[in-house]
């Protein structure tokens, strides 16, 4: 429902916390080609998963966290 909402609002800076936990692969390319749909629109979309292959779908760049502390950017960046 928030991606669909963050699509029709228009929105400038959209986050989403674990958006495809709980789908079955499906369900789970959808979100893929959503997001991405999304980001194309010019959107800043935050996306916080634990989804390795969601996000590098997605993903114009990656900031992994470590214990809750994000790498230097030359470090985990791409």
């Amino acid at each position: 429902m928030a991606i669909a909402l963050a699509l029709v609002e228009g929105r400038e800076v959209c986050v989403f916390d674990e958006p495809s936990s709980g789908l079955d692969y499906r369900a789970m390319r959808s979100v893929s080609e959503v997001l991405t749909e999304l980001a194309g629109t010019g959107a800043a979309v935050v996306l916080i998963t634990h989804d390795h292959e969601l996000a590098d779908e997605c993903a114009k760049g990656l900031v992994p966290l470590s214990a809750a502390v994000p790498y230097r950017p030359t470090e985990g960046l791409r």
